[in-house]
């Protein structure tokens, strides 16, 4: 119950791989000798795959719109055509959002769900029969310490990714003794463009960054792999990460989630309160403007031009 070493005729599918955690996890697996199946919204993927290919390992990158089910379908058709078997798979590719459910856009948050949730469960159920009839794979699917818990002000994302750790945790049961293993990879706040992109850290000044309590994505791809290698059922990215599975193992959930509610009216005031009169939001009271800005729910992107499955 491990990744079986590489071969020729194998290869790992990888998405996310333009860029953070997905595209060092794609180079930790090419310095093992692994080639590759690179999927990513980005151009930049192409990119990866070319510093891949100087190395001296075989990649294919394919552009695709994870939230598009026949694009996806599309994609797991051409790969299972490729003269090559997948013997692993990394679902990596995610993005995050915080604030008040209903004042975040509709449309980005479906994004979130769509490729979170449904493009790993339409992956893993596409590539895991091959590697069970082979007993043979691993499949890497990203969670999250906030899975653990029911998060306000990250409902979306919480509740994806603890759809992603209990599949996960499911599957890799189901699958003992047959030559497949499921291991999730728990990162803790990492050093990526998905998280640098949301508003809210936009106010963080510089030396922030470089606090301890946030990790560099590469280390956090290696402990991926190699719990991959191993076949390990979870693997956590360092001490924070192991800290949040024990909260919310351990302590009950009313002591957790009312500081959490509280300091999140802070930084995502209510638009209108009421407790028998009208008052105003807390962060209203103490001020959310932070060097001239405020505080601002996540951005609806700009529509995107996709290019579907293409080589």
């Amino acid at each position: 119950m491990a990744l079986p070493p590489p071969s020729p005729n194998t290869r790992v599918v990888v998405t996310g791989g333009a860029s953070g955690i997905g595209k060092e996890i794609a180079r930790n697996l090419a310095q093992h000798g692994y080639d590759l199946v690179l999927v990513d919204i980005q151009q930049s993927v192409k990119e990866t795959g070319e510093e891949l290919r100087a190395k001296g390992v075989e990649s294919e990158e394919f552009l695709l719109d994870l939230t598009d089910r026949d694009a996806r379908q599309e994609f797991i058709d051409q790969v299972l055509e490729r003269p090559y078997d997948i013997v692993g798979l990394c679902n990596v590719a995610g993005l995050i959002s915080a604030g008040r459910f209903e004042d975040l856009p509709l449309q980005r948050e479906r994004v979130l769900v769509d490729v979170s949730v449904s493009a790993l469960h339409h992956l893993t159920g596409a590539f895991l029969p091959g590697m069970r009839a082979r007993r043979a794979g691993a499949i890497l699917n990203v969670s999250s310490p906030v899975g653990i818990l029911p998060l306000p002000y990250n409902a979306s994302y919480s509740a994806a990714k603890s759809f992603s750790m209990f599949f996960s945790y499911a599957l890799h049961q189901e699958l003992k003794k047959s030559g497949v293993s499921v291991t999730t990879l728990m990162p803790g706040p990492t050093k990526t463009n998905l998280l640098y992109g949301i508003s809210e850290t936009r106010f963080m000044p510089d030396w922030a960054w470089r606090l301890p309590v946030f990790f560099d994505a590469a280390p956090t791809a290696r402990r991926g792999v190699n719990g991959m290698l191993r076949g390990s059922r979870m693997v956590a990215a360092g001490a924070y990460p192991w800290a949040a599975v024990a909260l919310g193992r351990f302590v009950p959930l009313w002591l957790v989630l009312g500081p959490i509610r509280l300091a999140g009216q802070l930084g995502f005031p209510a638009r209108e309160e009421t407790t028998g009169r009208r008052i105003r939001a807390v962060a209203d009271k103490v001020g959310t403007r932070i060097g001239g800005k405020r505080y601002a729910v996540v951005p609806e992107p700009a529509p995107v031009q996709v290019e579907a499955a293409t080589r």
